[in-house]
């Protein structure tokens, strides 16, 4: 059974999504067992979520394209107007910054798997990103201590999540 979580990325914080995800966490009864499949900022939402949060119904995670070390295009541009207005308070949160609010979250308690995009090369997508990318983040900066499994596929960052080869990577960890 499959639950969709929406949030609202563009109006608050990652971490008031996070408190949104321990109320919906919270309302799910008669459920075992909770996953996480993940998307982009996604997987920081659930990793604030269990910076502050456990449940003991929680089982893994799996993160498809997330800046776990933050996102290097988002340090680029957030001063730009355009950007600030697109990704909201949030998107102020994704800089790559040792001092900033991605570098502090923990990694998962639960055990976790990254998904990663890009072309398997030095050049990926994005000529303004440094290595391999989805046309968006890093595939360095998706990696994180800690994960049990991890792989790249071949997909741009919003595509993604739609490539057969994904699902099936994270049907296969969640398994």
């Amino acid at each position: 059974q499959t639950f969709g979580f929406d949030y609202p990325s563009t109006r608050v914080g990652i971490e008031q999504s996070a408190e949104y995800l321990h109320r919906v966490i919270e309302s799910l009864e008669g459920i075992e067992r909770i996953h996480f499949v993940t998307h982009s900022m996604g997987g920081l939402v659930v990793r604030a979520y269990l910076a502050n949060h456990n449940d003991p119904r929680l089982g893994r995670l799996v993160m498809i394209a997330t800046p776990n070390q933050g996102a290097e295009l988002a340090s680029m541009l957030k001063s730009n107007a355009l950007f600030k207005l697109i990704l909201g308070p949030s998107g102020q949160q994704l800089p790559a910054d040792p001092e900033g609010f991605v570098a502090k979250l923990p990694a998962p308690t639960i055990e976790f798997g990254v998904i990663a995009g890009g072309r398997g090369d030095e050049r990926g997508y994005n000529p303004l990103l440094p290595g391999d990318d989805d046309g968006t983040i890093t595939v360095a900066c998706t990696k994180l201590a800690g994960a049990a499994d991890f792989v790249v596929v071949d997909r741009l960052h919003t595509f993604i999540v739609r490539a057969p080869e994904t699902r099936e990577y994270a049907v296969r960890f969640l398994k």
